[in-house]
């Protein structure tokens, strides 16, 4: 069972670590919008709401500002939700 003890503040602290330029991917299959633009407002802005302040408890105060986001992964896998060929 995956314990999600390494999420986005420890990804993005080894991102950092090590110079990467980090991406996150967006679930396109399972998940929201929602959860897409909340995700997006944790890591990447820097004016008062909720996620801001989530970011800022958890030990970050300024902005990730990533860059690169993915939308789903591998979506032209035939396991997808709502795959359809490359001939479509």
């Amino acid at each position: 069972m995956e314990s999600n003890q390494f999420g986005t503040d420890e990804f993005m602290r080894l991102c950092q670590q090590k110079s990467w330029e980090p991406m996150i991917a967006c679930n396109l299959g399972t998940g929201s919008p929602e959860e897409a633009r909340n995700w997006v407002e944790y890591c990447n802005f820097d004016e008062a709401s909720r996620k801001v302040e989530m970011r800022r408890q958890n030990g970050r105060v300024d902005p990730y500002s990533v860059k690169y986001w993915c939308l789903g992964n591998e979506v032209d896998g035939v396991w997808q939700i709502g795959h359809t060929s490359a001939d479509v």
